[in-house]
């Protein structure tokens, strides 16, 4: 039974890799918007590995990332270019594991150019009709005047489609000393989140982007499938049972908040250490009731049942207040640093407060129970 509930935990938080296609003519900003969107600066990593006449394949050790970048949408040999693509992306999507598919598509379009090529309506039409197909985002790069004309032609001439998205990847100078900043990168994180199937792609797409937004989602998410799991571990029939799960389950519920927020670091042993310290220093209040609730177990009938609800709630607020503490923590890192992730002896130190104010609020349980 215990085994059963931390594995069907480990399988709402499995993640595994995100592969996207990045095509566009060349000068049309596709590096500066992958490195501004993703994680580890893959456009500045190498050569890369080639796999078609102008695509190469991008990956970099730790990140569970792919990125097939596709170049020479402008040469005269583009429809020879475009069909060793296609080949090449069919035999990708026949692969039995969804991890290894193409998982979407951007077609990155130059504002300045202000045109689509028939390359680019050819390359949309069969990445879109493919088996399985694969969403395709026209996105808009050096996005810089402020009508949607370009826009809309874009989206008539490409209704295969699933979204336009306009951005502007880093801050642009121009005549007269106006600074354009930034724009777009969130709604393009969001356009993408939202064409693919959810679980296990969108989980590792989330660690892969830089958007905070979707990172915190994400980890909200964790942090509900993990309360859920502590609440049955606490209320299983049988006594003691629960605290062998408690620690498991709330440290992999960390160590999967950690990947989400680049904090790579961290090990299972790291949080289990600390979690285990949370258990012991709780023994005033935490430890009271799951004792209470324990003693209940073993009396048949309804105390059996008082006492798995005692520990049940015992268990789910515990790691509630837990998964919210650690998000919230990681979100004044992220947002104080920039994007950045703590050190470890920054999170001991937190975890080190987390604690004391648990001892509080247990307390007030303890009391009214």
């Amino acid at each position: 039974m215990d085994d059963n509930r931390l594995r069907d935990l480990r399988n709402k938080l499995k993640t595994g890799m995100f592969n996207i296609l990045i095509a566009g003519c060349s000068g049309s900003g596709k590096s500066t918007l992958v490195n501004e969107i993703f994680e580890g600066d893959f456009a500045t990593t190498g050569l890369g590995e080639p796999v078609t006449m102008e695509t190469r394949k991008y990956t970099k050790k730790g990140v569970p990332l792919a990125i097939y970048d596709t170049r020479g949408l402008e040469l005269k040999k583009c429809d020879e270019i475009i069909k060793q693509l296609l080949t090449f992306v069919e035999d990708i999507q026949k692969q039995e594991r969804k991890e290894q598919h193409i998982h979407v598509a951007w077609l990155c379009i130059a504002e300045d150019k202000a045109r689509v090529e028939e390359a680019e309506k050819e390359l949309a039409s069969g990445l879109a009709q493919g088996k399985p197909k694969i969403p395709v985002i026209a996105v808009i790069t050096k996005a810089r005047s402020a009508n949607q004309e370009f826009r809309s032609e874009v989206q008539r001439l490409l209704p295969e489609t699933t979204q336009v998205v306009r951005v502007r990847a880093i801050e642009e100078h121009i005549d007269g000393g106006y600074v354009l900043p930034p724009m777009g990168l969130e709604n393009l994180v969001e356009a993408t989140a939202q064409v693919l199937e959810g679980g296990e792609i969108l989980r590792t797409f989330a660690m892969v982007q830089r958007s905070r937004r979707l990172k915190e989602q994400e980890a909200k998410k964790a942090v509900m499938a993990a309360v859920v799991s502590a609440g049955g571990a606490g209320a299983i029939p049988i006594p003691l049972a629960s605290e062998g799960l408690l620690v498991p389950i709330q440290v992999m519920m960390l160590v999967h908040i950690s990947r989400i927020f680049g904090v790579n670091e961290t090990s299972a042993e790291f949080w289990r250490n600390l979690t285990a310290g949370l258990v012991a220093s709780l023994a005033g209040g935490t430890m009271v009731i799951v004792g209470l609730g324990n003693l209940l177990k073993f009396i048949p009938g309804v105390g059996t049942l008082l006492g798995g609800a005692i520990l049940s709630s015992s268990c789910s607020f515990l790691t509630h207040q837990l998964g919210k503490w650690y998000i919230d923590f990681l979100l004044n890192q992220f947002d104080s640093s920039g994007g950045g992730v703590p050190s470890l002896e920054a999170i001991k130190q937190g975890f080190k407060e987390f604690s004391e104010i648990q001892k509080r609020n247990f307390k007030v349980v303890e009391t009214k129970t």
